[in-house]
């Protein structure tokens, strides 16, 4: 892979997401019985360490429950090698960015759902520039677009390190797509990414034909953190 992040330790990022919860919205911040609901449902999910369970119980939940009462902006996130899920709730829109918060204030932030920054999780993606795909996805693309894109990070001493990852995005057609409680007819794109020369990582993304909204996807934040899943239920505003 070449240079070796010097980033915080794996126990940091396992530490951060043992105890998310899912927030909604409220006039008072006090937990409603959905809240309640869903709270205890991601309690569970710390003392089974079956994924496949896990998103069981996540898609037992109602949209309603999963949303709360409202029309905030909503994603569920599958940590996967956590093996942990999380609601997140929009907190911020800064320019083409959308910033999304956990309950105990881990963000995630995204660009016409393509991540770009992560906060909190012990194993963080400072930065990342990924107009290129962005443009190459919401203009339409199809067959194979060649694109770059740069991660950036910080190292032990906090030092930015800047990663360039030369990279393919390849439109493999529409095809049904099931997302938490909805079936849409999505255009699957994948981006195979490397350095070196070397595969490092392939994100896909599923994004509807017209819209352009990306509805589900899943995207690799860090050599540590791995990959995250992530299902829309509200789309963002960026």
């Amino acid at each position: 892979m070449g240079e070796v992040l010097a980033l915080r330790g794996f126990s940091a990022f396992i530490g951060a997401f043992a105890a998310l919860t899912i927030v909604g919205c409220s006039s008072d911040n006090n937990p409603t019985p959905i809240q309640d609901s869903l709270i205890a449902a991601i309690r569970e999910f710390g003392k089974e360490p079956d994924t496949q369970a896990n998103r069981r119980a996540v898609e037992a939940l109602t949209r309603e429950q999963l949303t709360g009462v409202g029309s905030n902006p909503t994603i569920l996130v599958d940590v996967e090698v956590a093996d942990a899920y999380a609601s997140l709730f929009q907190i911020s829109l800064n320019g083409q960015h959308d910033v999304f918060m956990t309950a105990d204030q881990v963000t995630v932030t995204f660009s016409k759902g393509l991540l770009t920054a992560t906060r909190g999780i012990g194993a963080d993606l400072y930065s990342a520039d990924v107009s290129q795909t962005r443009a190459a996805i919401q203009g339409g693309a199809s067959g194979v677009v060649a694109t770059a894109r740069v991660h950036r990070s910080l190292s032990g001493d906090n030092q930015v390190i800047a990663i360039r990852y030369e990279c393919s995005l390849v439109d493999h057609g529409v095809e049904p797509v099931v997302s938490i409680h909805k079936t849409f007819r999505l255009r699957r794109y994948v981006e195979t990414c490397r350095f070196d020369g070397d595969e490092v990582f392939a994100n896909t993304y599923w994004v509807d034909p017209v819209t352009r909204v990306m509805w589900k996807s899943r995207q690799w934040v860090s050599p540590l953190a791995g990959y995250f899943g992530i299902d829309v239920l509200i789309p963002g505003k960026s």
